[in-house]
């Protein structure tokens, strides 16, 4: 007989979405739709008749949770009636004092795992689920090691960490592991949180799996998004990625270096989006290389005139003026040391800040050169 589990994780209910620009609307939108995806989970659990269903980390926002939210999930759990739910707090969802883990009376088919050291739950005489709880947020315990399993049965692990041997750009990481550990520990098979963009590794035969999240949460999070169907037959473990993301997260590059007149910038932008368009896609487009030193340069009017089928768009400016910027930092003049404090200013700057220092940059170079500016309003 088959023992099936259905494993997800980093939903991240009640998320604020303040780092992708989002109008209010667009981002109230995009979190009632995280709401659907929970919803759709549990269909895919009752279609499925899994054993039981695992949640790795960041179910809900620790910073902005709502008793709304809690109630809900303790709803929709209530859904499977005596299907078990393992759940493992990650880091956004740590198990702190005033934690919804601690404050939601939780149907008796939830289990939420109580502490920083793993601990097991048998599953049935074969299968062993091992699972820890992240107590706070900036906890960066090493859960694999000197630990290994104590017998033979098959034992999984539920686990909200970083696999450091892939560690995605920008990730902070938590509970750090490598690959080799879960082996070396015995497992024969961990299902994971943390990583927002599905992967099972290795491709070929997989012993660990990140569903990522049910949909993208940020620009740039392509690949999977959705569940993991863990099919335990005698000695035998398989697993199925399962999509269920509903809106598509696209990133585009335009490079204006060529370009003389901001018209032309405009229609680059939308050329590089135009089959790329839809009700549920976010797209992030980032303008590179080298702006003409013609070209007014009025992100306000491109941002007016983006392409209006798409759920959002993010314009973000990574363009420098079209001067010999490496050769005017090396001159020992007033005007290579302006140079070279502005490209430090705009290396350490915030994306919001990163913008005044490049118009500074270039405006300042304008007046050395006694060209006239053209302020954009």
């Amino acid at each position: 007989m088959t023992f099936k589990i259905l494993h997800f994780a980093d939903v991240h209910l009640d998320i604020s979405f303040a780092g992708m620009g989002f109008p209010l609307e667009v981002a109230r939108r995009y979190r009632e739709s995280l709401r659907g995806a929970v919803k759709r989970l549990m269909d895919l659990a009752l279609e499925e008749a899994v054993s039981c269903v695992t949640v790795g980390g960041d179910l809900y926002e620790q910073e902005r949770f709502t008793a709304d939210t809690g109630n809900f999930l303790a709803e929709q759990f209530t859904r499977l009636d005596s299907v078990p739910v393992f759940i493992v707090p990650g880091n956004h969802d740590p198990l702190v004092p005033d934690s919804i883990y601690k404050q939601v009376k939780w149907p008796e088919n939830v289990t939420i795992f109580q502490h920083p050291k793993l601990e097991p739950y048998p599953l049935n005489e074969a299968v062993v689920l091992w699972g820890l709880a992240h107590p706070s947020p900036s906890w960066r315990g090493k859960p694999l090691e000197n630990f290994h399993v104590p017998d033979e049965r098959i034992h999984i692990l539920l686990l909200h960490g970083s696999d450091m041997s892939n560690v995605p750009a920008g990730k902070v990481t938590h509970a750090p592991f490598l690959p080799e550990q879960i082996r070396k520990a015995g497992f024969r098979f961990a299902l994971l949180g943390h990583y927002h963009q599905g992967r099972l590794t290795p491709e070929g035969n997989p012993f660990m799996a990140y569903p990522g999240s049910p949909e993208p949460l940020a620009f740039g999070e392509t690949g999977l998004h959705g569940a993991v169907l863990l099919e335990v037959t005698g000695s035998t473990v398989q697993a199925h990625p399962i999509s269920t993301q509903t809106y598509q997260s696209v990133r585009e590059q335009v490079d204006v270096s060529q370009l003389t007149n901001r018209d032309a910038v405009l229609t680059k932008i939308q050329e590089a989006l135009e089959d790329k368009a839809g009700e549920r896609v976010l797209a992030q487009v980032t303008l590179v290389g080298t702006r003409h030193p013609d070209v007014i340069w009025d992100m306000a009017l491109f941002n007016e005139n983006l392409p209006k089928n798409f759920l959002h768009i993010f314009l973000e400016d990574e363009t420098l003026p079209a001067f010999p910027l490496e050769d005017l930092k090396e001159e020992k003049t007033v005007r290579g040391e302006f140079v070279r404090k502005l490209l430090d200013d705009i290396e350490k700057a915030s994306d919001d800040q990163k913008e005044v220092f490049k118009d500074a940059l270039t405006y300042g170079l304008f007046a050395f050169e006694k060209k006239e500016i053209f302020a954009d309003n």
